[in-house]
């Protein structure tokens, strides 16, 4: 199951990091901003296309990943598992400090009042959670190999890796919540 967990986790933050830059590329009309973004989204794609690869053909036979006790096969070494998985793992946090510094840049000069602009900062901002949680499991990620219980080395990476998912979920979609931000900020 855990192994199916790492295909959906990639999956479903592959879908949150692109969602939070389809959200910007809908407020930047800077066709230089536009073109990093595309970029950024480009490379999250290939990435995690990457990663995902790498993951279904570290083991010939896939069951090999989890039941080594019948027949014969074999996975690639754990130093290559633990760089892929960092390699990936650094290439999301990038892309995520990306997300949260981008908002700061695009607001710095929008006529709007303070409190407004704090407001879109911290909603838009609340992405780099997510590459905190990144940097908070990458130790975990770095030991996942050295243990002999692999449900035990791998359960604080399952959980940061699960709040970082929530971070990104939360936020893509607060911005779809601005006009009662907005309305709240009007009447205090």
């Amino acid at each position: 199951w855990f192994y199916f967990n790492i295909l959906a986790y990639s999956t479903a933050a592959v879908f949150v990091r692109l969602s939070i830059l389809v959200t910007l590329l809908r407020i930047v009309s800077s066709p230089g901003y536009k073109y990093s973004i595309y970029v950024a989204m480009a490379t999250i794609i290939a990435v995690a296309f990457q990663g995902i690869i790498f993951l279904l053909a570290q083991c010939k036979p896939i069951s090999w990943y989890w039941d080594k006790s019948t027949g014969s096969g074999s996975c690639v070494p754990s130093a290559a598992i633990r760089g892929n998985t960092i390699a990936t793992n650094f290439t999301a946090a990038v892309t995520d400090v990306y997300s949260a510094v981008l908002p700061m840049i695009l607001l710095w000069n929008v006529q709007m009042d303070l409190r407004s602009k704090i407001l879109v900062c911290i909603m838009l901002r609340l992405g780099a959670f997510a590459a905190v949680a990144i940097v908070v499991r990458l130790p975990a990620i770095v030991d996942l190999q050295d243990h002999q219980d692999s449900l035990y080395s791998v359960s604080v990476s399952i959980l940061w890796g699960t709040a970082e998912t929530g971070f990104g979920i939360t936020a893509a979609s607060l911005s779809t919540l601005w006009q009662l931000f907005r309305s709240w900020i009007g009447t205090s």
